[in-house]
């Protein structure tokens, strides 16, 4: 795998919010109670890969080399869910022009946020706006076959 450095995202002394919908924070949460892993955690690499590309983040994954969070010191931003949300209710059609928004803040590292305020400035757009749509583009695509919706388990 790749032997490029990144050890200036060890440590997570930024924090970006991002308001999203309120059908995306359900799949986000879906998404992460599958994957075991924070919010934080998975918003986090999907802004390495967007970044830096997936070859690194599987490389540093594999060397063991980038945490996103150190498990016995758990920062305040580890686990970013809303209590507003909860299980998703049966048959909410998704979309990224749901009526609520929720914030969702995360701690990353100062040079990650800093990539993305670069990205964002070429695009003309505020980084909150940039990431937002970056963050539903991974989770929903560009041209999903037909409209998604949540279910509930009793209903599949």
């Amino acid at each position: 795998m790749t032997d490029r450095d990144y050890d200036e995202l060890q440590l997570c002394d930024a924090a970006l919010k991002v308001w999203l919908p309120e059908n995306i924070m359900r799949v986000l949460y879906e998404i992460t109670v599958l994957l075991d892993i924070p919010i934080s955690d998975f918003i986090r690499q999907l802004f390495f890969t967007h970044l830096y590309g997936r070859y690194d983040l599987l490389g540093y994954i594999e060397r063991s080399k980038l945490k996103f969070t150190d498990p016995d010191q758990p920062s305040p931003c580890a686990k970013t869910i809303p209590t507003e949300v909860g299980l998703p209710s049966p048959r909410i059609p998704l979309s990224s022009d749901s009526n609520k928004v929720i914030a969702l803040k995360v701690c990353l590292p100062s040079a990650m946020k800093q990539g993305l305020i670069d990205l964002a400035d070429k695009k003309y757009q505020p980084v909150s706006e940039y990431a937002r749509q970056l963050i539903i583009t991974h989770l929903l695509g560009h041209q999903a076959p037909s409209p998604v919706h949540l279910e509930n388990a009793e209903e599949a």
